[in-house]
């Protein structure tokens, strides 16, 4: 049998190494000039005072101001990275002049307003459109209460026992001519209370935006965040409290004889569960006020205020007793 030339294998060897490079050349070279279209946000930061309108192709402005656009970018890099990539992955940044006068403006865009943050091998290399037509508008800009808006409930047994608050109370805000206007309040974010059983302070953020005439417009807020606080309390419970005694209140140094046509009351009272089983109908005092009458000279029947003091921390429900009550009123001795 007639061996193989070395030379001949050494030869094929050779072939086929090189195939293999230039194959695995081809694969390298595309995957890191592969391409992909996005369509991604791009923040647009205008001057102190101004706001920013796009403009359509007869010049008309947008109803509102915005602080976003959509581009197009084409990103450029590794083949599997760029077909896994995102369009939240890009950052687009536009920051307008400080000393842009109000009016028309035509903005151009280009890669280099955009990034790929912690992507050193994938860049943006085209952006679509280029040019952009634009508005300059002044801000107006006022003050404005502050609107705690909360979630959820607290606690079974527990409520939220008074209006929340911010501190501050109010804040600074500025809008387009027209919009500010209409703008009365600003909310916060919602506080979540579900399952709070006890009164609280968090410092949370404010929306950026406020519902008018059905349209959400943008709000520029001067300090964007405040400290809410949410009062919450065991709810209160009620009982009825019964054979109230009703004294009379008479002036001082009064000639005259006050007889209630009744001698006790029955009352609702509401407050906390602790409080209101500790109290007892001595502890609520009940007058009929003739406080206002003065010496009385002839026997008479006339209504007077019935007057109803609660202890602390208990309130007494008004329509649980006669405002007046009859009573007789005789020249006294």
């Amino acid at each position: 049998m007639k061996r193989p030339d070395k030379k001949t294998g050494r030869f094929g060897l050779v072939a086929v190494s090189f195939l293999w490079a230039v194959a695995l050349w081809f694969y390298a070279a595309e995957e890191m000039s592969s391409e992909r279209d996005l369509a991604v946000n791009m923040s647009i930061i205008p001057p102190a005072g101004r706001f920013v309108h796009v403009q359509d192709d007869i010049g008309t402005e947008s109803k509102g101001p915005i602080s976003d656009i959509t581009i197009w970018v084409t990103v450029k890099g590794p083949r599997g990275r760029v077909t896994a990539m995102g369009a939240e992955e890009i950052t687009g940044r536009k920051v307008l002049a400080e000393d842009l006068p109000v009016g028309p403006l035509v903005l151009s865009i280009s890669a280099s307003d955009f990034s790929v943050p912690n992507q050193p091998n994938v860049k943006v290399v085209d952006v679509q459109p280029s040019n952009i037509s634009i508005f300059i508008s002044e801000a107006r800009a006022k003050s404005v209460p502050v609107r705690v808006m909360s979630v959820g409930e607290p606690q079974r047994g527990f409520y939220i026992s008074d209006k929340p608050w911010a501190v501050p109370e109010q804040v600074h805000i500025s809008a387009a001519p027209g919009i500010l206007e209409k703008v009365d309040q600003i909310d916060t974010n919602a506080v979540d209370v579900a399952g709070r059983n006890s009164s609280f302070s968090i410092d949370v953020g404010l929306e950026s935006s406020a519902v008018i005439d059905g349209e959400k417009h943008e709000v520029y807020v001067q300090s964007d965040r405040v400290t809410v606080f949410i009062p919450i309390a065991p709810e209160p419970v009620e009982i009825e409290v019964v054979d109230i005694p009703v004294a009379v209140l008479a002036p001082a140094g009064a000639r005259m004889l006050v007889e209630p046509s009744i001698a006790t009351v029955t009352l609702r009272i509401r407050g906390p569960e602790a409080r209101v089983a500790a109290v007892v109908a001595s502890d609520i005092k009940v007058f009929a006020d003739a406080s206002h009458l003065v010496d009385v000279k002839v026997a008479q029947s006339m209504s007077i205020p019935l007057r109803v003091i609660p202890p602390e921390g208990i309130t007494v429900l008004s329509g649980t007793y006669p405002a007046s009550i009859d009573a007789k009123i005789s020249p006294g001795p």
